[in-house]
Order: C-alpha cells, then sequence, then structure tokens
C-alpha cells in the first residue's frame, strides 16, 4: 500500500509539475504578448473583474474538498453505490453554483463602477462585454466538473492534468494568433471560453470510461453523510475565505485607490506569484490523499516523521523561490513587460514576505485538510478576513499602494500562521508545538542570511538583461541549495526524504 500511494504520489506529482510549467510559459507568453498588442486597461480590467467573480466563488470552495474527502473511503472499498450516490450530489451543488454565480454576476453589473476609480478609457460596449464574457467563463467551469473530480480522489489527477496542459497549448496559440491579427480582447476571451468547453466534455468522456457506473442512476445519500459532508463544507467555506480575501482584496483596493492601470501593473507581479502558489497546491497538493490515508492509519512517530518531512520540503522550495523573487522579481519583469510595469524594490520585498508567510505554513495547511479538520478553528478565517481589510485599508492611507500588502501580511501574521499549527498538533499530530515554531523561526532566519548573501552577490554580478538573469538564477541556485544540503544532510528528514524517493532517483539514474 505504501508503494502503492508513492507510485500514485509521483506519478501526479510528476504530471501536475510539468502542466503547471507548460502553463507557466504559456501564460507569460501570452501577457508579454497582450501588453503589446492592447493597452494597460484592457490587462487591469481583466484582472479585476477576475477578482470579483472569485469572490462570487466562494461557495464551490468547501464543497469541492469536502466531497473529495468523503469519496477516499468509498472508492478504497469499491463502494460503487456510494461512489455514485457522491458524484450525483456533487452534480446537483455545481449546477446551483454555477447558475448562482451567472444571475449573480449579471446583477452585480450595474455596480461596476464602484470597484473602479475611474473608468478606463474603453467604449461601454466592450467594457461591459468583457465583463459578462468573464461571468460566463466563470459559471461555465462549474457545469461539468462534477465528474471529473473523482480522478483526483482516486489520485489519478494527471488524467486532469493531461487534458489541461493541451487545451492549454491550442488556446494560448489561438489567442496568441488572435492578438497579432485583430488585437481583439473579445474575441481573447470568446476563445478562453471555447477551451473550457472543450476541456470540460473531454474530461466527462473520460470519466464516464473510466468510472461507467457513473452514468448509472444512484440513491439518494443518507443523511447522516449529508450532514458530515454540509458540516465540512461550511467549515472549509469559512477556511477559504481567508484565502480568497487575501488574494483578491489587494487588487480590489488598488483599483478602487490607484486605478485600473495600477491594477495591471500589480496583475504582472501576481501572475509569477499565482503560478508559484500553483505549484504549491497542485503539484506539493497532490499528495493530500495519500497524506489523508496516513493520518487515519499509521502510529503517530510515522506520522510526525512525514510531517517534519513535508515541513523540510516545503520550507526548501518557498526559501528557494523568496530569494530567486527577491533579486530576479524586478529584473525579470522589466526584461518581459517594460520598465513601466515596476514596482518599487519595497513592493517586492513586501510581496515576497507575504506570500512566504503563506508558502511557511502550508505543512499544517495541507495536515489539516488531510485529515478533515474543517470545524476546528472555523473562526479564524473570518477573523483574518475582517482584520485583512482593517489593516490594508488603514495602511494604503498611511503607506501608500505597499500598505495593502503589508495589511495582507499582518493578517496572515495574526491569525492562521499560529492558530493553524495549534490545531493540527491539537487533533492530529501529538507532538510540541514550540518545537514547531522552533523549526519555523530558523527557517526564517535561514531565508534572511540567504538573501544578503545573494544580494551581495547580485551588486557584483548584474541581473539585468537576459544574461544577468541568468547568472543572477544559476548562483542563487547553487548558493540556496548548497546551503540547505549542508545544514539538513545529516536530518532525519532529509534521510527519510532520500529513502522515499530511491524508486524515482533510481528511475532517472540520480541515485
Amino acid at each position: 500500500m505504501a508503494n502503492s500511494r508513492t507510485k500514485n504520489f509521483s506519478v501526479n506529482a510528476s504530471f501536475a509539475a510539468l502542466s503547471e510549467l507548460v502553463s507557466a510559459m504559456l501564460a507569460f507568453a501570452s501577457r508579454i504578448v497582450f501588453v503589446r498588442c492592447l493597452s494597460a486597461e484592457y490587462l487591469g480590467l481583466g484582472g479585476l473583474f477576475t477578482n470579483i467573480l472569485t469572490i462570487l466563488s466562494l461557495a464551490e470552495l468547501g464543497i469541492g474538498t469536502a466531497i473529495s474527502y468523503s469519496m477516499y473511503k468509498p472508492l478504497a472499498e469499491n463502494d460503487v453505490e456510494k461512489i455514485k450516490s457522491l458524484v450525483n450530489f456533487y452534480r446537483k451543488a455545481y449546477l446551483t453554483i454555477g447558475t448562482a454565480v451567472l444571475v449573480i454576476g449579471v446583477c452585480l453589473s450595474p455596480f461596476l463602477d464602484l470597484f473602479i476609480k475611474e473608468r478606463p478609457n474603453i467604449p461601454y460596449n466592450e467594457f461591459i462585454a468583457i465583463y459578462f464574457l468573464t461571468v460566463f467563463q466563470t459559471a461555465l467551469s462549474y457545469f461539468f466538473s462534477f465528474r471529473y473530480t473523482i480522478f483526483s480522489a482516486d489520485q489519478k489527477g494527471y488524467v486532469v492534468q493531461k487534458v489541461t496542459m493541451a487545451t492549454s497549448i491550442i488556446r494560448t496559440v489561438l489567442q496568441i494568433v488572435v492578438l497579432l491579427a485583430f488585437h481583439n480582447y473579445i474575441l481573447f476571451l470568446l476563445i478562453a471560453i471555447f477551451a473550457v468547453i472543450v476541456s470540460n466534455i473531454i474530461l466527462s468522456k473520460k470519466a464516464v470510461k473510466a468510472y461507467p457506473y457513473l452514468k448509472e442512476k444512484s440513491k439518494p445519500l443518507a443523511s447522516d453523510t449529508v450532514r458530515q459532508i454540509k458540516r465540512n463544507t461550511f467549515a472549509m467555506l469559512v477556511y477559504r475565505i481567508g484565502i480568497v480575501v487575501a488574494t483578491t482584496i489587494d487588487t480590489l483596493l488598488i483599483s478602487r485607490y490607484f486605478g485600473i492601470v495600477a491594477v495591471a501593473i500589480y496583475t504582472n507581479y501576481y501572475l509569477i506569484i499565482s503560478y508559484s502558489d500553483k505549484f504549491f497546491s497542485h503539484v506539493l497538493g497532490t499528495i493530500a490523499p495519500s497524506l489523508g490515508n496516513l493520518l487515519v492509519s499509521a502510529e503517530n512517530e510515522k506520522k510526525m516523521e512525514v510531517f517534519h518531512a513535508l515541513q523540510l520540503v516545503y520550507f526548501w522550495l518557498a526559501t528557494y523561490l523568496a530569494v530567486l523573487l527577491i533579486i530576479l522579481f524586478n529584473p525579470f519583469v522589466e526584461l518581459a513587460f517594460g520598465k513601466e510595469y515596476l514596482f518599487d524594490q519595497s513592493m517586492v520585498i513586501a510581496l515576497v514576505v507575504s506570500i512566504t508567510l503563506t508558502n511557511f505554513q502550508r505543512p499544517c495547511g495541507l495536515t489539516r485538510d488531510a485529515a478533515g479538520l474543517y470545524w476546528y478553528g472555523k473562526l479564524r478565517p473570518i477573523a483574518m478576513s475582517i482584520l485583512n481589510v482593517l489593516f490594508s485599508v488603514t495602511f494604503v492611507h498611511l503607506y501608500g499602494i505597499i500598505g495593502v500588502v503589508i495589511g495582507t501580511a499582518l493578517a496572515k501574521l495574526s491569525t492562521y500562521v499560529w492558530y493553524d499549527p495549534y490545531i493540527v498538533f491539537k487533533h492530529a499530530l501529538s507532538g510540541r508545538l514550540s518545537h514547531y515554531f522552533l523549526r519555523y523561526f530558523f527557517h526564517w532566519g535561514l531565508l534572511f542570511l540567504l538573501i544578503v548573501v545573494c544580494s551581495l552577490i547580485a551588486n557584483v554580478i548584474p541581473t539585468e538583461g537576459l544574461l544577468g538573469l541568468f547568472c543572477g538564477f544559476v548562483y542563487i541556485t547553487i548558493v540556496v541549495n548548497t546551503t540547505f544540503y549542508i545544514v539538513f544532510r545529516h536530518s532525519s528528514s532529509f534521510v527519510y526524504l532520500k529513502e522515499i524517493t530511491l524508486p524515482i532517483r533510481k528511475r532517472f539514474h540520480l541515485s
């Protein structure tokens, strides 16, 4: 069973990593063409509308995870009737959510000016058409996905990644051609909608082929199962509210106080941040089903061994990412989009601190979700959301645009950075919380030291231009990874990671 879990995780993680890498490369290629073919107003408008609709999609954020968690056991036991009932319940929920997003999104259209400091210089008919198409694309994603979610729950997420990657390539190529030929944002959005439809139809057919019983009639879920799903959904919804507020409040406040062009600049930075976030959640997050199985079946010693190994992986990768962004963020943005799309370095530091707070906390968040601890600490995200708005609004008046990001970082520090570890160590792991925080603060100290060292090297080896970026990437990669290897090579977590990755390393002749 352990080998099977490791194999599934390896396959899913490999395909997820490849898919995210391809998606990121395509997104950057599309964005580079976009900023050269259309004005900054279009770029900012797209980012603003997407964030507004992300808030409308809050209802989905709990039920998907709750249903997936409910599927683990029936899939393991091949309980076909229970699986059919869960998928049918999921279908009804997602159709309701998609319809609600569509209706509320349309009803919100008369109030769009409330989110914008000054309406961009775009004809109103085009302005409103862009919004309605964005609403339709968001709602559309809910009308098919109920079937193929079973792949992720069954540790076969690579099936979804394959189709997503193929349709993304075709979509991006078509969008780039349209931008270069017609300079038309409406056609750009129509291609994205068409790609969503094609991708969902293909995945739905694959799900029915792999699980033919999904076409059969299902019985209603037992009342106790429905109650459990509703309870977990509510708790997950509340947990994810904090995440959504953190990712949307910055854009909404920047739009309201600084205008659409400022949003356009911010979305270029956020594009890079979002793909790093997807790597952590979609690639490393593929271990969630296997981790959930471990947490309900293993002894505490084994649980702690795996948790500490997770910590090392996340801290290592998050530190590497943070140093790369501190040194190379602005040189990359300048090279890709131009000087007019640059923020001050202080803004870069604030953004990196904020995302690193999230990345360092991910081992606890992943363990919390895998253990099904949705109900515990359900009020924490509400507190975070309130503090996020209060801090960001206060600091935006005091410090300008950087105050928005500082407010978000302070909200994270005040809530889940300390409270999520408390929940995990109280209900899922038997260990000393003080030891967790000693590791946590040690890694922050190590990150600070690595930033200082790499900044000193950057003063000697410039990072401007393509060659400078490449040189910076090389020396940061060497400095960060060599340091981590020297510091942790004899630790039990490092030894454990070497053992479980041995089959993969042998396969690629890395051992």
